[in-house]
């Protein structure tokens, strides 16, 4: 079944299918994620989210096989560090800063993070209880991306619209009031989240 307001569908483990053996899916969410990023900076519309998909979905991944060297068949938050500094670059993207530092998963937490932010572009890695396919080993990373006006100095949100992308079902387009059943929702797709860790990244000037 589709994530709550989901608008154009993805899956990260039939784009992989037959890429050398199961472990290719480890951490192509994070390397997937950023892509979709990448996307969003060039590209925002929400008329072209189908169009997003099928990019990603080239070639098997394309680029995120390439880059899919960068982790080891165990994803952890070391490698998504390595990742951040190497293959995010490759894709235009620079990181800015935590958003949400690893800390213990809460609900507000999530929410006061997504809806402070001043970084359009982020990452967001979770870890939960158990195990799924496309997210092996209970840890998972998916994207976010929301608009910004800058005015008198500050950057701040543009619009109450959210847009979402989650390597295993596609991307999302949220309004903002609907967030906490879209949470639960995406969410009760994997387990019990037990840690989460939200980065900011922006485009190469």
């Amino acid at each position: 079944m589709p994530l709550l307001d989901q608008t154009a569908g993805f899956s990260q483990v039939n784009v992989m299918k037959g890429s050398a053996n199961q472990a290719a899916t480890a951490g192509a969410c994070h390397n997937f994620s950023l892509e979709w990023l990448a996307a969003m900076y060039a590209d925002a519309r929400p008329a072209n989210a189908a169009a997003r998909m099928r990019a990603l979905g080239k070639n098997k991944g394309g680029a995120a096989m390439v880059t899919q060297t960068v982790f080891s068949n165990e994803w952890s938050r070391q490698s998504a560090a390595a990742a951040d500094k190497g293959v995010a670059a490759w894709r235009g993207l620079q990181f800015v800063r935590d958003i949400i530092p690893y800390a213990a998963y809460t609900e507000a937490s999530f929410l006061a993070g997504l809806n402070g932010t001043d970084v359009a572009g982020l990452i967001y890695s979770f870890w939960f209880t158990g195990s799924v396919a496309g997210a092996g080993g209970g840890a998972h990373t998916i994207a976010f991306f929301r608009k910004m006006k800058t005015g008198r100095g500050t950057t701040g949100k543009a619009d109450n619209q959210v847009f979402a992308f989650d390597p295993n079902f596609g991307e999302c387009l949220i309004v903002e009031g609907g967030l906490p059943a879209w949470v639960t929702d995406m969410l009760s797709q994997y387990g019990p989240c037990n840690a989460h860790w939200m980065r900011g990244f922006r485009t190469i000037a």
